[in-house]
């Protein structure tokens, strides 16, 4: 296995409403304290005098007692379920589509290794 590796299944990402929740393992390679860093990519603007495209970062830190976020007490894997501004919520309705990118960086569970993860991305139609 790849110390780097990292695990999001799409049909566990979801934007519902004001909602953003997914699932993620990072396969005890990297411990908490966690940062999920995420982009929003949107495109397809439904205004016409709006910006092609459009990015907004996101981030989310997961500490070392915030355990309700773990799945399984033990297991590597969170659950993620976050609210977002209503700024957020403001860009994302103006557009059709998003791509939302993830990766997370925390602590090596091995001295001298990696403390982050590659990115995974899933484009979302907002319409």
């Amino acid at each position: 296995m790849c110390e780097n590796n990292f695990s999001v299944k799409k049909t566990e990402l979801s934007l519902d409403g004001d909602t953003l929740s997914f699932t993620f393992d990072v396969y005890e390679l990297i411990k908490p304290p966690l940062m999920i860093h995420m982009f929003f990519y949107m495109y397809n603007c439904k205004r016409e005098d709006g910006y092609d495209f459009l990015i907004m970062p996101k981030s989310i830190v997961i500490t070392q007692d915030d355990n309700g976020t773990l799945r399984k007490k033990g297991e590597s894997k969170y659950i993620i379920n976050e609210k977002l501004l209503e700024k957020e919520r403001e860009s994302l309705s103006g557009y059709k589509d998003v791509i939302v990118f993830l990766a997370v960086t925390g602590t090596p569970a091995i001295a001298n290794r990696k403390n982050w993860t590659n990115t995974v991305g899933f484009d979302i139609p907002l319409v």
